[in-house]
C-alpha cells in the first residue's frame, strides 16, 4: 500500500510541483490532483506483481467512490491503513509522520463540503484521463501504446509463420505421399517385367531340379539296399563262426574218445 503511494514511499510534497493558487483556482488545482493521479498510476505499473492497466483503473474507481461516501467512509480507511502499518517492522513510522494526524484532520479540520469538491475535483480528472485514446497510458511515459503494438504485430508475424510450416508440412506430406505411390507403382511394374521375362528359364530350372531331385533318390536308395545287402552278409558270417567255434571242441573230444576206447579194445 505504501508504494503506490509517492508521499508515503519517500514523502513527496505535491505542494511544491505547482507554483502557489488562489482560493477558487479550479485549473491548478486539476493540474495538481491529474499529477497525483498519472504518479499513482505509474506506480501500479511498476511495483506491484500484477502490473495489470485495468487494475490501476479499478483503484482510482474505488478511491472516488470512497471520497463520495463522505468523512467517514475516509477515516475508515485510514484507521485501516494505520492499523496495518501498526504492525509491520518499518512502516510504523508513517504513522507517527502522515496517518495519525490524517485521522485527526478529518475528524475535526475538514468540513464535507471541501470534501466533496475535491471527489467532484477527483472524478473530473479520471474521467479526462479516461477519455484520452488510450485511457491515459500515454500519460504514465513509459511507452505503454507502443509496446502493445509491437506485441499485436508480434503475434501477427508467429501466427502467420505458424501458417506458413503448417502449410509446408502440408505440402511436403503430399509430396512424399505422391513419391512413395510412384515408387511403388514402379516396383510393382518391374515385378511384373521380371516375372514375365524369366518364366521360361524357371521352367526349365524346375524340370532339372525334378530330375536331380529324381536321381538322388534313386542313389540313396541304392545305396541303402546296398548297405543293407553288406550287413545282412556280415551277420551271416558271424553267425557261421560262432557255431563253428561251438560245435568244433565236442568233435574233436569225440574223436578222440574213440581213439582211445578202440586203443583199449584192442589192447
Amino acid at each position: 500500500m505504501a508504494r503506490l503511494s509517492c508521499t508515503l514511499s519517500w514523502l513527496e510534497d505535491y505542494s511544491l510541483m505547482q507554483p502557489q493558487w488562489a482560493a477558487g483556482d479550479k485549473a491548478v488545482l486539476e493540474e495538481r490532483v491529474g499529477n497525483v493521479i498519472k504518479f499513482n498510476l505509474r506506480r501500479c505499473i511498476i511495483f506491484p506483481y500484477l502490473r495489470v492497466w485495468k487494475l490501476a483503473r479499478k483503484v482510482l474507481a474505488d478511491v472516488a467512490k470512497i471520497l463520495f461516501l463522505g468523512k467517514r467512509a475516509v477515516l475508515k480507511c485510514l484507521l485501516q491503513l494505520h492499523n496495518t502499518f501498526e504492525h509491520t517492522d518499518t512502516h510504523y513510522l508513517l504513522n507517527k509522520v502522515y496517518i495519525g494526524d490524517y485521522c485527526v484532520w478529518v475528524q475535526n479540520g475538514l468540513a464535507s463540503d471541501q470534501l466533496q469538491a475535491f471527489a467532484k475535483l477527483y472524478n473530473n480528472a479520471k474521467g479526462s484521463i479516461e477519455k484520452m485514446p488510450y485511457t491515459g497510458k500515454e500519460l504514465t511515459g513509459l511507452y505503454l501504446p507502443e509496446m502493445e503494438e509491437w506485441e499485436k504485430q508480434q503475434e501477427m508475424e508467429c501466427d502467420d509463420e505458424d501458417e506458413s510450416e503448417e502449410g509446408s508440412e502440408s505440402s511436403s506430406d503430399e509430396s512424399s505421399e505422391s513419391e512413395s505411390d510412384s515408387e511403388s507403382e514402379s516396383e510393382s511394374e518391374s515385378e511384373e517385367e521380371e516375372e514375365e521375362g524369366e518364366s521360361p528359364q524357371d521352367g526349365s530350372a524346375t524340370g532339372v531340379s525334378t530330375l536331380a531331385g529324381a536321381v538322388n533318390e534313386s542313389a540313396s536308395t541304392a545305396t541303402a539296399t546296398a548297405t543293407g545287402q553288406g550287413v545282412a552278409m556280415r551277420v551271416a558270417r558271424q553267425r557261421r563262426q560262432v557255431r563253428q567255434r561251438v560245435h568244433l571242441p565236442a568233435s574233436r573230444n569225440l574223436r578222440s574218445s574213440a581213439r582211445l576206447e578202440g586203443g583199449v579194445g584192442f589192447i
